[in-house]
């Protein structure tokens, strides 16, 4: 019998200055005193002075959480980064909690077990990829000085085509993708995936050794052929909230011509986005 879902709500805030490890001590004490009583689990992280916290409960039971959290004078700067429906992750934990101070990195975290579920282990991810864009963004933010942006640090980016050997059916291309979003996570790689027939093209982003690897992997992949690097260098993350999302472009779409209804780019773009644009209005037109 399937699992029930359900609400899911992901938020970051900072923390005030004058924060004491009491002060987290009585914030944890606090949860795990109330949430149990509320039907809400969840995990709290802590890096460089900002937490990251994901609340699973009863939707109206998360909002009114959420309220309170925001105005606790504990905190500032509340950003609301993912809400959504499924599988409770920490039905064990009312509130666990991790302090990943460096040099803690995202394969000593622990999270939760994955059981052989495909609706638990998207939702966890889910978690893993906005934990590693937190984990990134506060060593940004301190290396720097400066309040910073997930992917606004320069990272290796790949693009490539390739055609399949055979006509892929939905089935197929969604279990390509399960295994490239839970490998990729890993990985801290991130991009996008398009196909249009028979045909892919690819974004990859990450460190250079990482992607070079994953490229050999996918040339040794006997379901596609004619691979071919389109475009290589160094840019910010653009992708870096997906670790592999996925377009697919129909041969009779009406948009064939434009890539601006398949990829949300801003109106003011860098070098990178336009060259990103030029190489995917080139495939959708072939």
């Amino acid at each position: 019998m399937p699992e029930p879902l359900v609400h899911s709500l992901m938020y970051t805030c900072k923390a005030s200055n004058d924060l004491s490890k009491e002060d987290i001590h009585n914030i944890l004490a606090t949860a795990h005193r109330k949430n149990p009583v509320m039907g809400i689990t969840g995990i709290l992280f802590y890096r460089h002075g900002h937490f990251l916290q994901l609340l699973e409960g009863e939707e109206s039971c998360v909002h009114k959480l959420l309220e309170a959290i925001k105005n606790d004078t504990r905190q500032s700067d509340l950003e609301i980064l993912d809400e959504c429906k499924h599988v409770r992750l920490f039905s064990d934990w009312s509130m666990d909690f991790q302090l990943l101070d460096p040099p803690e990195t995202i394969e000593n975290v622990r999270l939760p077990p994955s059981p052989l579920r495909p609706e638990f282990n998207q939702a966890a991810i889910r978690l893993r990829k906005f934990l590693i864009m937190f984990m990134s963004r506060q060593d940004t933010n301190r290396e720097t000085g400066s309040p910073g942006v997930p992917g606004s640090k320069l990272v290796h980016s790949l693009v490539y085509t390739c055609m399949a050997r055979q006509p892929m059916g939905e089935q197929e291309i969604k279990e390509i993708l399960e295994v490239s979003r839970r490998n990729n996570a890993a990985r801290d790689i991130t991009g996008i995936l398009f196909y249009r027939n028979n045909q892919f093209l690819q974004v990859l982003e990450g460190e250079e050794t990482t992607l070079h690897r994953l490229m050999e992997t996918i040339r040794n992949d006997p379901r596609q052929t004619g691979l071919a690097i389109l475009d290589e260098g160094k840019h910010p993350r653009l992708f870096g909230e997906w670790a592999m999302d996925f377009k697919l472009i129909n041969s009779n779409a009406t948009e064939s011509k434009t890539a601006d209804g398949f990829i949300q780019l801003p109106p003011q773009m860098d070098q990178a986005q336009m060259r990103l644009r030029k190489l995917l209005i080139s495939f959708m037109n072939r």
